[in-house]
C-alpha cells in the first residue's frame, strides 16, 4: 500500500488566498493544508524536445488536466514512494497529508540523496525502513506557485527565471476559479527545461 490515490478521484483543489501581484510573472510558495482530492502523475510529454527561451511556457508546462498523475500519503515509507516513481514513470509525488490535503513534494533525489542521509544522520535511532514520506518532503511553504493565467502569457524563458530567482528545482502551477479556490493544474521542472534549452546556470 503506497498510498496512490486511485486515478477515478476528482479534480485536486486547493483553496489558498490569493496573493497581490508583484511584477510582470509573479510567483508565491504554496501555503499548507490546501485540499487536495485527485491523484496526479509529475510527467510532461517530449522530454527530448529541444526549446527555446522564446516559446510559450504552456508548451512546457506538464497539465495535470491532460497527464492524470499520482499522490501519495506523508505517512509511507520512502522505499515505497520510490518504488511507486519507478513502477509510474515519474520523478516525483505530490505529498498527501490528513484528509488529502496537499503537505508538499516528494522527488527521487530527496529519496536517494542527501536529505534521506541528513536525516537518518540527525535521527541515529532511525532506520532508512522506517523514514516516512513527510519526514523527507519539500513542504508546501517551500514550493513555489504560479497561476495558469499568468503562464498563458509567458514565454519558457520567463519561467526559468522565475524558477532560479525562487531557486526552485520545480513550479508549481494553480488555476484560479474563483476568490477562494485554486486547482492544482500542473508543473514545470527546472532540470528538464535547462535540458532542453541546453541552458545551465
Amino acid at each position: 500500500m503506497t498510498g496512490t490515490i486511485p486515478s477515478h478521484a476528482a479534480s485536486a483543489a486547493t483553496r489558498l488566498p490569493l496573493p497581490a501581484a508583484a511584477g510582470a510573472y509573479p510567483w508565491y510558495r504554496l501555503q499548507s493544508g490546501a485540499a487536495a482530492t485527485a491523484s496526479h502523475s509529475i510527467r510532461s510529454a517530449s522530454e527530448h524536445h529541444l526549446l527555446r527561451r522564446s516559446d510559450s511556457a504552456v508548451s512546457a508546462m506538464t497539465d495535470f488536466a491532460a497527464n492524470p498523475a499520482f499522490s501519495i500519503g506523508a505517512d509511507c515509507a520512502i522505499d515505497d514512494a520510490l518504488d511507486e516513481m519507478f513502477r509510474r514513470g515519474v520523478r516525483a509525488l505530490i505529498v498527501l497529508g490528513q484528509d488529502e490535503a496537499v503537505a508538499g513534494l516528494i522527488t527521487s533525489y530527496d529519496i536517494q540523496g542527501g536529505r534521506t542521509q541528513r536525516y537518518l544522520e540527525g535521527h541515529p535511532a532511525c532506520l532508512r525502513e522506517e523514514v516516512r514520506v513527510g519526514e523527507v518532503m519539500t513542504p508546501c511553504g517551500q514550493l513555489a506557485t504560479i497561476d495558469l493565467h499568468q503562464v498563458r502569457s509567458a514565454r519558457i524563458g520567463d519561467v526559468l527565471d522565475i524558477l532560479r530567482d525562487a531557486d526552485a528545482p520545480y513550479l508549481i502551477v494553480l488555476e484560479t476559479l474563483d476568490e477562494a479556490a485554486r486547482l492544482l493544474r500542473g508543473i514545470f521542472s527546472r532540470t528538464r527545461l535547462e535540458r532542453q534549452l541546453g541552458d545551465s546556470p
